[in-house]
């Protein structure tokens, strides 16, 4: 038994040091190394005082403040990232278990009726794997934004998501602030949502769809991981507002997590702004807001989990009061 127990923390050690090595993680080093040289601008631009010298240890504060990444909400934050690391697999069953069922669709779907008009040979061209790259971006990053909205209109799975949005500071280690039932739920809809366009897409334009292949295409959005980093960060990033209505922005991430009541529901994309301007939830901030912005849920309803028990059992009772 002692063996068993000892065993377990090694393995739940190392799945946690796994995230600060792997590439397709927030925190992966080689992005927290890179910090320093992404958030220069912002600073010179946002917050260095006027007419003084650039100071690197003012400079290595303001990047690392004491309340966002020792605050009581960054603790909780790291208390819950330790708690769901024994949630991992549900996060690699998806990873896993997308291109396995997006295969079966195609296949499906061919038994039924083998189309004869001419498609794409991605395994062959390279041209043709990027064009099915192209398409799988859009559908891939509308599957996440359908996802994040649904958890945010359906009043019992917001119950669970609201432990994430309970943050009063950001910081890398925010967006593994989750509720394990909100993991859950955030697995289970995206997979049914890309495995079901995976396989109809593939259909409709590709020869020779194969779940390696996309697998593969899955590991190219996890480019936008550098930028991905401060989204969850006090760091003000905008893209200016024509940009933003493409791309969705740190700074518009940073409104989706403020507490007030015009910010809610907001910018719920991750990597394209076009699906929130599509269900009208789109915002694009002026600069100056950053500094009378408040995080959590509610302006008023600050520390609603004051500590990692209430965090996970308060969802319940909200959703037994509600009944």
């Amino acid at each position: 038994m002692l063996d068993e127990s000892t065993s377990y923390l090694i393995n739940a050690a190392v799945a946690a040091m796994a995230k600060f090595t792997m590439p397709t993680s927030r925190v992966f080093w080689g992005y927290i190394l890179l910090m320093p040289v992404v958030a220069l601008l912002p600073y010179l631009l946002y917050y260095k005082k006027k007419g003084t010298s650039f100071n690197p240890f003012g400079y290595l504060r303001f990047l690392f403040p004491k309340r966002e990444y020792a605050g009581k909400s960054a603790r909780l934050d790291y208390q819950l990232f330790l708690l769901n690391i024994v949630l991992d697999p549900v996060r690699i069953v998806s990873f896993v278990v997308t291109p396995i069922i997006g295969v079966m669709i195609y296949r499906g779907l061919n038994q039924i009726y083998t189309p004869h008009w001419e498609k794409l040979d991605v395994e062959a061209s390279p041209l043709s794997a990027l064009c099915f790259a192209g398409i799988f971006f859009l559908f891939n990053d509308f599957a996440y934004f359908l996802d994040h909205y649904t958890r945010h209109k359906i009043p019992a799975l917001w119950q669970f998501h609201r432990v994430h949005h309970s943050a009063e500071t950001l910081n890398p280690m925010t967006v593994y602030r989750s509720h394990p039932a909100d993991l859950i739920f955030e697995n289970a809809i995206y997979v049914f949502t890309i495995s079901i366009v995976v396989g109809v897409l593939g259909y409709f334009t590709v020869e020779n769809l194969s779940a390696f292949f996309i697998a593969k295409m899955k590991l190219v959005i996890y480019a936008f991981n550098l930028l991905g980093m401060f989204r969850h960060s006090h760091v003000w990033i905008p893209f200016g507002p024509f940009w933003s209505k493409i791309f969705m922005s740190p700074a518009q991430h940073m409104i989706h997590h403020s507490a007030a009541l015009p910010h809610r529901d907001k910018n719920n994309g991750r990597m394209l702004s076009v699906w929130d301007w599509m269900f009208g939830t789109l915002y694009i901030p002026e600069n100056e807001e950053r500094h009378e912005l408040v995080l959590g849920i509610d302006a008023t309803e600050l520390d609603c989990h004051p500590n990692l028990l209430a965090a996970l059992i308060d969802p319940f009772k909200g959703i037994f009061r509600a009944t």
